[in-house]
């Protein structure tokens, strides 16, 4: 089995070519650790995703979700939001608002 493994940012923020931590472990799923920068993702990547670790609390791992959200939405797909329960809490407060974080 082998797992494949992108880098999409690792920087603290987005400035030129520089963008906030995402990257993608792709198996026969594909599964995001963090979310700064997944919107930079076409499409195609976007809806392989099925799953995202948020490691920090801190917006630059997580400020693209609410934008990758809707487009799964409107794309009629789910994906589901993992980490640890103040992580979570952390992002649903402050930025998702309700929306549903397991």
């Amino acid at each position: 089995m082998t797992i494949q493994l992108k880098v999409i940012g690792c920087y603290g923020g987005r400035v030129g070519n520089k963008y906030s931590p995402t990257y993608l472990l792709t198996n026969e799923k594909t599964l995001a650790l963090d979310a700064g920068s997944i919107c930079t993702l076409e499409k195609p990547e976007q809806e392989k995703i099925d799953d995202i670790i948020i490691t920090d609390s801190h917006k630059d791992h997580w400020a693209d979700l609410p934008y990758f959200a809707y487009n799964k939405n409107r794309w009629k797909q789910t994906a589901k939001v993992h980490g640890l329960q103040q992580t979570l809490d952390t992002v649903k407060n402050h930025t998702l608002k309700g929306m549903a974080c397991n």
